[in-house]
């Protein structure tokens, strides 16, 4: 995979084409290039390139100087945009790469368009809205209990009961091999799930994200999912939700061809949506 050297730090990439259209996608907590692979098949096409980074700390890529996990993660995404010249930049982050995708809009200025999948954005929430802060709870309890195992030595457990609270696959249906990763990245995921759920947005960010928007979901995903999109849909200036039927908070990696349509869509679109626009598949 190719290997970019920027100031900060070695960057690996995933690449598919060379067109002057440049779609950066950001992948989850715990994750890779990989389970975004399907997706960027799909979205390949002659005019544009499309760049899936590790981000910082997975595979060879180390960025110095960065701050918190999630300040390194956003250097990542903002070193992207500009490893080549494109007459067109968007970016697409999945759940911890939906919020590192926002966090880079709001700080080093926003994309052509944004497409989030899922992110995990906390600070979208109304903390004294009770439905909001009973599907704060829910997340914080499995981040709580993932940290515990982990310091009982049971890393792997704690990963099970996190994964299969946000995955729409059960554990043991998940591959052996799949598994091992994953229990061999307990500590990763402890941190950066912690870091997300503690992540606050000030409230004048908002307004900086001036790009077009597109917040996808899906119908069998958590109750928090559908909490932080509410909360998004009030808080950006230009934004449209797609609900995708019978996907969850997994399907860019298990169900890639409806997040693929929803996007290309959202792309050929020739008027920018106003505020808060939904459609449903």
């Amino acid at each position: 995979m190719p290997l970019h050297d920027t100031p900060a730090g070695p960057v690996e990439t995933r690449e598919w084409g060379d067109g002057p259209e440049l779609v950066v996608l950001l992948h989850a907590a715990a994750s890779s290039p990989q389970a975004l692979a399907g997706l960027a098949e799909r979205l390949a096409r002659p005019e544009r390139r499309v760049i899936a980074p590790m981000l910082n700390g997975y595979g060879r890529t180390a960025i110095a100087g960065a701050g918190d996990s999630l300040e390194a993660h956003v250097a990542v995404a903002a070193a992207c945009s500009g490893f080549y010249p494109a007459t067109r930049r968007i970016v697409f982050g999945h759940s911890m790469g939906g919020l590192i995708a926002l966090l880079r809009a709001m700080r080093d200025g926003p994309p052509d368009a944004l497409i989030l999948y899922e992110p995990i954005v906390v600070g979208a929430l109304n903390r004294v809205d009770p439905e909001d802060a009973a599907a704060l709870e829910w997340d914080g309890t499995l981040v709580r209990e993932l940290g515990e195992k982990l310091a009982e030595g049971d890393g792997e457990s704690g990963v099970a009961a996190f994964v299969e609270g946000w995955n729409e696959t059960r554990w043991a249906a998940i591959p052996e091999a799949a598994r091992a990763r994953l229990a061999a990245a307990a500590s990763t995921l402890a941190a950066e799930t912690r870091a997300v759920h503690d992540c606050s947005i000030d409230a004048t960010a908002w307004d900086r994200v001036t790009a077009p928007v597109l917040l996808l979901q899906g119908t069998i995903s958590p109750p928090l999912v559908s909490r932080i999109m509410t909360g998004l849909l009030r808080r950006l200036p230009r934004v449209r939700r797609t609900v995708l039927a019978e996907l969850g908070h997994m399907g860019p990696a298990l169900r890639p061809a409806p997040v693929a349509a929803a996007l290309e869509d959202f792309l050929r679109r020739s008027s920018t949506p106003p505020h808060a626009q939904e459609d449903a598949d």
